[in-house]
């Protein structure tokens, strides 16, 4: 599904929350990335039509929908939403219901009847077996996140909001999430994921925003943006020495080995001048066999963008 959006702003008395943010969602792994209060549930509430912005436009498919007509907005959200999928940053989950109750509950909210093969695949996934017939108001808050996860699988929607998916997760929680996400992405499902802590998905992102203070930092495809790393990652048959020498010599300001490869953060002065492995083996004097530049993470763009927006005194 192609969604895009533009002009969209969104105030909450003298507070902005969005300030005329446009981008259009690409790839199939969209990250949503900011610190607390930077308009990313303000944004994913909009576009799931949570909430109404106070101006911009709404493009789905090819047709547009103005944020000046409630009614013509609802329309748009609808649309998008429509065999969407969508865990909130407050998740809100009836505390009365069973686990099983609300699964069927969502798919019929949905429009559809649940589909219990499917549900026990989820719950078995996330390690929820045992949770099915529990009130949910008797879950922790870890278990609670799952059953919202869960929920906004069922019927294989192809467009998914994710906000905060991995909160109050434990360390294996958060693994068995990220797998889903993989197999996801490979059946053709889109996932648009607001986070402030990018690591778990990091190598399935392909579309990044980066939004601080209401408005974007920086918006498209990861391997577009992601140019300028400064890190490095050389072959050679000497990898202790050539660590060394990548220090000594000033190359590099760290190094490490990782297995038979050396890899190292180059120097300002440096990065640029290490066009191929024969130019580093003659700044170290080893031997080097291959080397390649790793290309700039989601967590160190981030990182970077986040930086150079901090005041300097």
């Amino acid at each position: 599904m192609r969604v895009s959006f533009g002009g969209m702003s969104k105030r909450f008395g003298a507070t902005p929350a969005l300030a005329r943010v446009s981008a259009s969602l690409e790839g199939k792994v969209c990250m949503l990335l900011g610190p607390n209060g930077s308009g990313k549930t303000t944004l994913i509430s909009c576009l799931a039509g949570l909430t109404y912005p106070d101006e911009g436009w709404l493009e789905v498919e090819g047709k547009r929908y103005d944020a000046s007509r409630r009614g013509e907005w609802r329309a748009g959200t609808r649309r998008v939403m429509a065999g969407s999928g969508l865990v909130g940053d407050k998740l809100g989950l009836p505390g009365t219901f069973t686990v099983r109750d609300f699964f069927a509950w969502s798919a019929g909210s949905r429009g559809s009847r649940l589909d219990r093969s499917e549900a026990a695949t989820l719950s078995s996934r996330l390690g929820m077996d045992s949770y099915l017939d529990k009130k949910i108001g008797d879950c922790s808050s870890g278990m609670m996140q799952k059953v919202a996860v869960a929920a906004s699988l069922l019927g294989r929607p192809k467009l998914v909001f994710w906000d905060e998916p991995t909160s109050n997760m434990d360390a294996n929680g958060r693994r068995q999430l990220a797998g889903i996400a993989s197999e996801l992405v490979e059946q053709g499902t889109t996932l648009v994921v607001a986070s402030h802590v990018p690591t778990e998905f990091e190598d399935l992102v392909d579309w990044i925003g980066v939004m601080a203070n209401g408005r974007f930092l920086r918006t498209g495809m990861l391997s577009s943006l992601a140019v300028a790393s400064d890190e490095f990652e050389a072959s050679t048959g000497e990898p202790r020495a050539l660590a060394s020498r990548v220090l000594e010599t000033g190359v590099g300001v760290s190094a490490e080995l990782v297995g038979d490869r050396v890899r190292f953060t180059a120097t300002d002065s440096q990065g640029g001048a290490l066009s191929s492995s024969e130019a580093l083996g003659r700044a170290t004097g080893v031997r080097v066999s291959g080397l390649r530049r790793i290309p700039l993470s989601a967590d160190r763009l981030y990182a970077d963008l986040l930086r150079r927006e901090e005041p300097h005194g």
